[in-house]
């Protein structure tokens, strides 16, 4: 698993970064500012404005909807793994007892993996034994789908493996689902460029006005941090780990 700059990075040092850009282009404005305001001017701050705004709400909407993925799928991962678990009692005890051995450890690879997200040696050993208790836990259901006598229980049983193997993909696929770096460059860019027809119109007498120009590069920088943390997981205020919570009561069932 790999984890690029702007992903590593924590997301208040994107922003300290954007208010400061933005100030600066506010800044800017104030200096470069005509002595005369020009209707087509204000017609161009106006699209760049409403552009902002869009791409704000567009974003917003992609950061939510994803966070919402990986919480449901980590319910339904939960869901699966006890339903997986517990058709194991279909089984002679023998048998059984090595299910859920199989079960155990897979449940905390699979915990760990997760626990372990940016740490790229913790993930693939976690990654690894999960993989290895995958294949013990298929064999073992196949191996003992020949025998006439555990035909029922294998009905059930190995269709309960695929979807548990099944929704763990689709977790971790939900996990590195984010927002294009290019969308949240692009959001920047626009950002500072509306500060600088902030720094354009809003200064009077020839003095800055500071309370207009750094409310709203504030405000922006609130939301794009808002978006850059729900987009994160694990990671920030808005946490999926407070999800984990589903994930990690089924060792109650297993034990």
């Amino acid at each position: 698993m790999t984890i690029d700059l702007m992903n590593a990075s924590p997301s208040w040092l994107f922003c300290i970064v954007l208010i400061s850009a933005m100030t600066a282009m506010a800044l800017l404005g104030f200096k470069l500012r005509p002595q005369k305001s020009f209707a087509s001017l204000g017609a161009f701050e106006g699209s760049v404005f409403g552009l902002l705004g869009l791409l704000l709400a567009f974003t917003f909407g992609m950061s939510a909807s994803r966070y919402d993925a990986r919480r449901l799928v980590i319910v339904e991962e939960a869901n699966k793994i006890s339903t997986a678990f517990l058709r194991s009692n279909m089984y002679v005890d023998s048998v059984r007892d090595g299910f859920r051995e199989d079960f155990r450890h897979y449940l905390e690879a699979r915990i760990s993996y997760h626990d372990a997200y940016g740490d790229t040696t913790r993930c693939r050993i976690a990654n690894d034994s999960a993989t290895k208790y995958i294949a013990r836990l298929w064999a073992r259901a196949t191996s003992q789908s020949r025998l006439p006598n555990n035909l029922s229980a294998s009905n059930q049983m190995i269709p309960g493996l695929n979807f548990m193997f099944d929704i763990a993909v689709s977790r971790d696929a939900a996990l590195h689902a984010q927002i294009p770096n290019s969308i949240i460059y692009l959001l920047f860019i626009l950002a500072m460029c509306c500060s600088f027809f902030v720094g354009i119109s809003t200064s009077r007498d020839n003095k800055v006005n500071w309370p207009v120009i750094l409310g709203f590069c504030l405000l922006v920088t609130c939301v794009v941090y808002t978006i850059l943390d729900l987009d994160r997981p694990y990671r920030g205020f808005i946490k999926s780990d407070q999800n984990e919570k589903y994930i990690r009561a089924v060792r109650g069932i297993m034990r």
